[in-house]
């Protein structure tokens, strides 16, 4: 795991250097001979994610933008739509390690379709299962596609419930 590198202007610093419109920044000021003011700052690269190199050093645009907007610099700036190149404001939200990692899309090594879920040849059924602090918990064994994914869904509620992020009403 690398660590984000810490962001050494402030975020009116950065409102002094960059526009940001809908989720991208612009160049407010001439960063070098070649680009011009108002051009779109920073290159995609192959991870999906956008660079942009300030003063010698790269650093990620979800990154400055959240910085520019909270002032926070926090050790994971998640995409909550999960996409790299979405980064209004909107969409991302401050993180650690464990939540950013949940927030995932479903691996392409995935068979099933659904995280958490696969099929146990040797037992001929559905398993069920999710990892939380470094642990793998079993959820169970089910004839059904749909209720193991079921089981899943529950214990994933029940994980955010547990952890404060999600708050759960009681009916009236």
């Amino acid at each position: 795991m690398t660590t984000a590198k810490h962001i050494h202007l402030e975020p009116n610093q950065l409102s002094q250097m960059f526009d940001y419109r809908g989720g991208e920044l612009y160049w407010k000021v001439k960063p070098c001979k070649r680009m011009a003011i108002g051009s779109r700052a920073g290159s995609k690269s192959p991870n999906g994610y956008r660079y942009v190199n300030v003063e010698g050093t790269k650093y990620l645009e979800h990154r400055l933008i959240f910085k520019m907007h909270t002032g926070k610099e926090p050790s994971h700036v998640d995409h909550i739509d999960q996409n790299p190149l979405n980064n209004t404001i909107e969409n991302l939200r401050e993180s650690n390690f464990a939540h950013n990692a949940w927030n995932t899309k479903t691996p392409v090594t995935n068979t099933s379709g659904a995280i958490g879920v696969h099929w146990d040849k040797r037992r001929n059924k559905w398993m069920a299962y999710m990892k939380a602090n470094g642990k793998r918990k079993h959820l169970g064994y089910f004839d059904d596609f749909d209720m193991a994914v079921e089981a899943r869904r529950k214990a994933e509620i029940m994980r955010q419930v547990e952890a404060g992020e999600l708050t759960i009403e009681p009916a009236e």
